[in-house]
């Protein structure tokens, strides 16, 4: 069991895109926040840059976490780990914007400039960044959770120190080494400066930008960086197009879902299929249903084999408690893309349990769902239980609720249910395989506890 759970559950909210609820959510800030699309995107643009540091990229595997805040932030943490604040996607217009950003967190990695414990906890990582998006303290990964719980009052001068002055040793470097991995990584490395001019002109002052907090900027740094950039050839991009396509699309649906929906009609406007998407969000926001699906029909006359469009529209139609309309458009949005695609058979299989009229269908889903190791599939146990028992299973749904209890931190409710499931194996004998593994399951959380 991985203690990166129950840290989530107890410092800010895990909200999925493909809602589990009736309605678009609205995500409160530090949210963290899961989604098919946007962890696939993830995964594309920071494995080219890791890809560019084969002596690392080798033993580390980027894992990303995208915190719903308006702070234009990102952070690195040991192990790989990575905290991308929504923020930082307002001021990021381009690709090479977003990739030079990127590329300066992994140089940060790379170079080993985190604070390190006895271990490189991806919990840690989470703790640090949502501290900073709750209480307004920047923090790195560190083994020692002293700190890091310091940071989360927001009142310690000593630990805010080490940071800062940690940072403002380092960030000329890690710019340097940044500009490195993107020219071998086939990109233009202005884009990291044209950020960072962009950050001075918009904000003069260092204390109303926490971007200059962790990641202090001076004339210095950027008269280095430009340096730097003017002694190599910049690289051509052959498929920038469709990169920058992607990263549009992104970024139009990350800040649709975590601005103002105000912000967001302000800010897209015209015609194109990300315009409409994001106007449709942000009307479905303010439950004006009716005209955010018409102008999301605008977006799928765009995109029409954009399978998480049509996850928006089935969110749409739950709005209006058309749950058959809904279970359409997630199947369909489905067969586009069924490798990956947890969140959305979430999602599919919330409706389905909450039918109750096709209990085979929904245990298909949530096995598949719940037999993958992804964070944020906790609520997939609850639904499984909730399936057996419509399937007339007890003794699986108790097991499954045990299994759920196990992975929000509940020992002993867990321990409870699965002393109660031995009494239902006489009647679902093959319980007896699944409960060897709980059993295996609840001794390592303990022993994980106590160590």
């Amino acid at each position: 069991m991985k203690p990166l759970k129950h840290t989530l559950r107890l410092l800010a909210s895990v909200v999925m895109l493909s809602s589990v609820s009736w309605s678009l959510p609205d995500l409160p800030d530090g949210s963290v926040v899961f989604d098919d699309e946007v962890e696939m995107a993830f995964d594309l643009w920071f494995s080219k840059i890791f890809k560019a540091a084969p002596q690392f990229s080798k033993t580390l595997k980027p894992k990303v976490f995208l915190i719903a805040h308006h702070t234009v932030n990102a952070g690195a943490g040991a192990g790989g780990q990575f905290a991308i604040f929504s923020g930082l996607f307002k001021q990021c217009e381009t690709i090479e914007e977003f990739m030079g950003v990127i590329a300066h967190e992994i140089a940060h990695v790379k170079g080993s400039h985190m604070i390190r414990g006895e271990q490189a906890a991806s919990q840690n990582m989470l703790v640090a960044a949502i501290a900073f998006a709750l209480g307004g303290v920047a923090a790195l990964a560190s083994g020692d959770m002293a700190p890091l719980i310091a940071g989360l009052s927001g009142g310690s001068g000593m630990y805010m120190g080490s940071v800062l002055k940690h940072t403002r040793d380092l960030e000329t470097q890690a710019d340097a080494d940044a500009v490195d991995l993107l020219t071998r990584a086939g990109i233009p490395a202005t884009g990291l400066l044209s950020f960072l001019q962009k950050l001075e002109k918009l904000y003069r002052s260092p204390d109303v930008n926490p971007y200059h907090q962790t990641h202090p900027l001076t004339s210095d740094r950027i008269s280095a960086l430009k340096d730097r950039i003017a002694t190599l050839s910049i690289p051509v991009w052959s498929d920038r197009e469709q990169w920058q396509s992607l990263y549009t699309h992104v970024r139009a649906k990350i800040l649709a879902f975590t601005l103002r929906p105000k912000e967001v009609l302000n800010l897209f406007k015209g015609d194109s299929a990300e315009t409409h998407m994001a106007r449709a969000i942000a009307l479905g926001r303010q439950n004006q249903t009716e005209e955010a699906i018409r102008e999301l029909e605008k977006a799928i006359q765009k995109r029409a084999h954009d399978p998480f469009i049509l996850e928006i529209k089935a969110q749409l139609l739950l709005d209006k408690r058309d749950v058959n309309g809904a279970i359409t458009s997630l199947e369909k949005a489905i067969s586009m893309n069924p490798k990956r695609s947890i969140y959305l058979k979430l999602s599919l299989a919330h409706l389905l349990t909450e039918k109750g009229n096709n209990p085979d269908k929904a245990l298909g889903i949530l096995k598949e769902i719940t037999q993958r190791s992804s964070e944020g599939n906790e609520f997939g146990w609850y639904l499984l239980g909730k399936a057996y028992a419509q399937k007339g299973l007890p003794g699986h749904a108790l097991w499954a609720s045990a299994e759920y209890d196990l992975r929000q931190g509940d020992i002993k409710a867990s321990e409870a249910k699965l002393k109660r499931v031995k009494g239902y194996l006489s009647t679902e004998p093959d319980l007896k395989i699944k409960m060897g593994d709980s059993k295996v399951d609840l001794r390592e959380e303990k022993e994980a506890r106590e160590s």
